[in-house]
C-alpha cells in the first residue's frame, strides 16, 4: 500500500504510541505487522466500515 510520506510519518507515529502504551502496560508491546496493522484494518473493515464509505463519498451511490 503506497502512503505519502507525512501519512507513512503519522501512522508511524500512531503505531510508536500503541506500542509505548502496551509495553507500559505490561504486554510486551506490539509487532507492527502481526498485531498493529492486523487489527488496524480489522477495525476499518469490520467495525467502521460504512464511516469509511461515507468518509469516500460513496455512501449516495
Amino acid at each position: 500500500m503506497y502512503l505519502r510520506p507525512d501519512q507513512r510519518k503519522r501512522l508511524r507515529n500512531f503505531y510508536d504510541e500503541l506500542d509505548g502504551r502496551s509495553k507500559v502496560a505490561g504486554e510486551g508491546g506490539l509487532t507492527k505487522n502481526d498485531d498493529f496493522y492486523e487489527a488496524f484494518v480489522e477495525f476499518v473493515i469490520e467495525e467502521r466500515r460504512e464511516e469509511f464509505i461515507e468518509y469516500l463519498g460513496l455512501d449516495e451511490l
